[in-house]
């Protein structure tokens, strides 16, 4: 079978995002520079914000090279890509459906369970326990939230009418 089954979805972060992020951050590494601690005692919350905004910074500067950052979905499964490191499911593996989880109320994510020979790391156990699924997919690559899990679920319900 031939056509929409096989055809490779790649999506990326959205760029608009990240370059929040990054001039964020910027923000206040210019604010943990110029703000004077000298003398004040404060000058450990001065480095320790110039550290965590300047990683901050890097990090978006980081998912914003096209190919660092992704999500592919395939015939046979999809695969996470996250400053280079990459995780691949495969479509048997899910248990259910994927459904939109709101463990933290501003970033929604797209849940799902495992198989149980695919659930039995720690993480998947504590995910379980805290937030009712397995797994989350981490962003929506530019895409609305509905949308993306409508199109997970598609490409699901096809690879298993074609496997069962």
């Amino acid at each position: 079978m031939t056509g929409e089954d096989d055809e490779v979805v790649r999506l990326s972060p959205s760029p608009y995002r990240w370059l929040g992020v990054l001039a964020t951050s910027l923000v206040f590494v210019s604010i943990g520079v110029v703000v004077p601690s000298e003398g004040t005692g404060f000058w450990i919350v001065n480095v320790l914000g110039v550290g965590f905004f300047g990683l901050g910074a890097l990090v978006a500067l980081a998912q914003l090279v096209p190919g660092v950052s992704g999500l592919t979905i395939d015939r046979d499964g999809f695969v996470m890509k996250s400053l280079g490191r990459r995780h691949a499911t495969a479509w048997g593996d899910v248990v259910g459906a994927f459904r939109v989880v709101r463990a933290v109320p501003a970033q929604p994510m797209i849940g799902y369970d495992l198989t149980p020979a695919k659930a039995q790391g720690r993480l998947a156990r504590t995910n379980k326990a805290a937030y009712g699924l397995h797994a989350a997919i981490p962003d929506t690559y530019g895409r609305r939230i509905e949308e993306l899990t409508a199109l997970l679920n598609a490409r699901l319900d096809r690879w298993r009418s074609r496997n069962t």
